[in-house]
């Protein structure tokens, strides 16, 4: 068979039909992308709760299975926390560090969120869990873009897309809100 005559017959895509494929396929990017930024936002800061609550569950484990007094201390910038060990059942005086701090802003920290911000309302900055497993009332809000204001107010909000927050109770209990 005579492959001229086979290519003959066939036709392709004129140079308008790429144009307006193209021009489709970019508006079809253009209105996803938005989308797509909002999640990755939402994602980034899901995951930085969910660490949190990770680091806040090892510390009351670990002062219950210990004994003594963990706390999970946060920065004044509101750009790491660390989880730290006391030297007493109650009333500790001194903290030693456990493990590495918690860097949310440093990109060569395992913990690297970016663009996610801590606010909390702890006593001293600090969630002590005690060997009984009970701990300090508070509010952690992890935010990030618009969200990341200076309050710590989580309930009911509207921007669940770039906040989060981390609860603690009387009780020891550590939830999720949002």
């Amino acid at each position: 068979m005579d492959s001229s005559i086979w290519f003959r017959g066939s036709r392709g895509f004129t140079l308008t039909e790429m144009l307006i494929a193209i021009v489709i396929l970019g508006v079809a990017a253009s209105l996803a992308a938005p989308s797509f930024s909002d999640w990755m936002r939402n994602f980034t800061t899901k995951k930085a709760a969910r660490q949190l609550m990770t680091d806040l569950q090892l510390a009351k484990m670990k002062a219950v299975a210990e004994g003594i007094q963990y706390r999970v201390s946060f920065d004044d910038a509101g750009t790491s926390y660390a989880l730290q060990k006391g030297d007493a059942s109650e009333g500790s005086g001194s903290w030693t560090a456990v493990g590495i701090e918690r860097r949310i802003s440093d990109k060569t920290n395992p913990y690297y969120a970016k663009g996610v911000k801590l606010r909390q309302n702890y006593p001293d900055n600090d969630v002590i869990f005690s060997p009984i497993g009970s701990s300090g009332m508070g509010t952690v809000k992890l935010s990030t873009g618009v969200c990341a204001d200076e309050t710590v107010v989580c309930q009911n909000s509207p921007r669940r897309n770039c906040e989060k927050c981390v609860r603690t109770i009387l009780t020891g209990r550590i939830a999720l809100v949002q």
